[in-house]
């Protein structure tokens, strides 16, 4: 899980914490379509599973934190049927949605370092760095989960990923 500094400034660190496991629960998830709100995506999940998830705090404490959330206005809580689940979105029209696909798809190509040596938002490690990942038996299915934490990583120190860089990340 990566925290964002500056969001953590603005929010506190406790709301930044849940977000990231929210928002990492919604990227997994299987998607609850409303109707009556199609710009959210919604996720049904279970107290136990948060306590589970967010096993450093009790289950007072994560109600605390997702009210504050909500005060906020970061995310949005529907009760279930049950007490014991609930429905839960990020109310954030920038979270990434999954697109629709479109026939084939080109391989997409790893953006180069912008001139100013930050990381593209959108980069993704090339072929070559993903066998060389392989051959050290790290899963493929395991890089590709990380990429958008190391994308943050990189984007929120506002710096090159390596101090200098001048050419594509993906060849280091």
């Amino acid at each position: 899980m990566l925290i964002s500094p500056t969001l953590a400034e603005t929010i506190g660190l406790e709301e930044t914490v849940m977000l990231q496991a929210i928002a990492d629960l919604i990227e997994y998830r299987e998607k609850i379509k409303r109707n009556d709100d199609s710009s959210l995506t919604w996720i049904k999940v279970s107290y136990r599973e948060l306590e589970s998830l967010l096993s450093f705090w009790d289950l007072s404490e994560i109600k605390r934190i997702q009210e504050s959330l909500q005060k906020l206005g970061m995310i949005r809580i529907e009760a279930v049927d049950s007490k014991a689940e609930i429905l839960l979105a990020i109310n954030d029209q920038a979270h990434p949605k999954e697109k629709p696909k479109q026939g084939k798809q080109k391989p997409k190509t790893p953006p180069a370092i912008s001139s100013a040596g930050h990381i593209p938002a959108d980069w993704q490690p090339d072929q070559n760095w993903i066998r060389l990942c392989k051959q050290h038996s790290i899963p493929e299915d395991f890089i590709k989960q990380l990429v958008p934490e190391f994308v943050n990583y990189w984007r929120d120190r506002g710096q090159s990923v390596f101090p200098g860089a001048t050419r594509s990340i993906s060849t280091y």
